[in-house]
């Protein structure tokens, strides 16, 4: 036999170890006669003779050609593989019992990262900080036998942002279904010795995402109908307490008759019409709540009308600051510009009052056209809608709080300092006008949002 050219140097180096003294091993191919090749394996030792000299050696040669061609098969099977997990747009991944990232597909660069980048981290890199916990616990929950997991769902951290998830629950969120099972020591199922995990995790987000939305338009639905049946019971107790008031009324003016030269009655007959007056006004404010109030509609433009209100409310508040950021091409909107004054003192009012100690608000205004699923969240009708934010930096309130914020006479305050009337009217004023308001709150922030629909005509369009 002979050594095949292209592996000759390789034998060349092989001998020259044997020379030098050092026991050495090669893989080359040798050649037949008839000139098929033999892969072999060489271990070869040195025997020096009498005087030292390395004259000899012993070679030993194992045909390798069953155990490169199981090599290649093996080879061949994990390309085949390796193609089969790239098309696969799941995220296929192998941990050590440590949780650390053994082997993870080509389906994680969806998400801004690179699979070799993310060799020898740790998972909980990847999974959001609220689920994290419970992904420790299913991998700690392994190393005592063979368990599985199935259906469990995560939250994963995208490395780049997704414009497509800006508007919605969560924004970067990622939700994942996760499949996984332990790998366990001789491949044994029943092995006490747990080696890591193995699974897959499916991209749930869209699902996740529509039934967030379904929750959230359930909420709202059924805010809707809490907030339609007490405006209803509003009216009818406004209607009746008004006709209880008139009766109360004209009983004062014949009172008044028959006591005009009674100093000692006239008092008291006074501080039971200031109380009527008050009355009275409480029952227009119960009316605008049940969008049973009186309104003369004009086309307004709400910079004036929230410009004017914040500098006759700020004359009189000192320890408050109010910055204005005013769209210079806000639409116009229909309104009664008394009764939308009236909201707007009602919400300034109340941003003061949530900074007993002094403060910032923030009013700003721009032009809005939301999708219409988002409309149909806050019980809209399609279109375009002029917005209105007022912002404080006051204490917040929590969700329970927020959830009952509109409520008539529901309040925070402590007895004799409101009525729990200004936002249930300002919520019924908003609504009669084919508008709504909302809030958004967190500690030392509130954000209230009065949305209005657009006027047809534009301001400084024409006719």
């Amino acid at each position: 036999m002979y050594i095949e050219p292209s592996h000759r140097p390789v034998f060349n180096r092989h001998l020259r170890e044997i020379w030098e003294g050092h026991p050495a091993s090669a893989e080359v191919v040798f050649l037949k006669k008839n000139g098929d090749s033999v892969p072999v394996e060489m271990f070869s030792i040195p025997v020096p003779d009498d005087r030292g000299r390395n004259t000899q050696c012993r070679i030993a040669a194992t045909n390798i050609s069953k155990r490169l061609q199981a090599e290649e098969a093996l080879k061949e099977s994990e390309r085949k593989l390796d193609s089969i997990v790239k098309t696969i747009p799941d995220i296929v991944y192998r941990l050590d019992q440590n949780g650390m990232i053994n082997f993870i597909s080509e389906g994680i660069r969806r998400y801004g990262y690179m699979p070799d980048e993310l060799l020898g981290k740790s998972v909980m890199d990847l999974v959001h900080p609220q689920d994290r916990s419970t992904a420790q616990y299913r991998i700690d929950e392994r190393r005592t036998g063979a368990r599985s997991t199935h259906g469990l769902e995560l939250r994963l951290l995208p490395e780049i942002k997704h414009p497509q998830l800006e508007n919605g629950p969560g924004k970067d969120d990622r939700f994942f279904l996760i499949n996984a099972e332990g790998l366990y020591a001789d491949n044994s199922q029943t092995s006490s010795q747990f080696i890591g995990t193995q699974g897959i995790a499916h991209d749930i987000t869209k699902r996740k995402r529509s039934e967030i939305e379904r929750i959230q338009l359930e909420a709202e639905l059924q805010k809707a109908r809490k907030m339609e049946a007490i405006g209803t019971l509003a009216g009818g107790i406004a209607h009746d307490f008004n006709n209880l008031l008139m009766g109360i009324q004209g009983g004062i003016s014949l009172l008044r008759l028959d006591n005009h030269n009674c100093e000692k009655n006239l008092q008291p007959i006074e501080n039971i019409e200031q109380c009527v007056k008050r009355g009275s006004k409480l029952t227009r404010q119960l009316l605008g709540f049940a969008k049973s109030g009186k309104y003369d509609v004009k086309t307004i433009d709400i910079n004036n009308s929230l410009d004017e209100t914040a500098q006759l409310f700020g004359r009189t508040r000192k320890a408050i600051k109010i910055h204005r950021n005013f769209a210079s091409d806000l639409w116009l909107t229909d309104a009664d510009q008394g009764q939308l004054e009236q909201v707007l003192l009602n919400l300034l009012i109340n941003a003061d009052q949530a900074m007993p100690e002094g403060g910032q608000i923030f009013l700003t205004t721009d032009n809005i056209d939301p999708k219409a699923n988002h409309l149909r969240r806050l019980g809209l009708k399609p279109g375009k809608y002029v917005r209105i934010i007022i912002e404080d930096t006051g204490i917040g309130m929590d969700k329970e709080i927020q959830n009952r914020i509109f409520e008539p006479f529901f309040t925070t305050k402590e007895m004799g300092r409101g009525n729990g009337m200004g936002l249930a009217s300002a919520y019924g004023i908003l609504k009669n006008h084919g508008g709504m308001i909302d809030v958004e709150s967190i500690p030392r922030r509130t954000d209230f949002h009065v949305r209005l629909p657009q006027q047809p005509k534009i301001k400084g369009a024409g006719t």
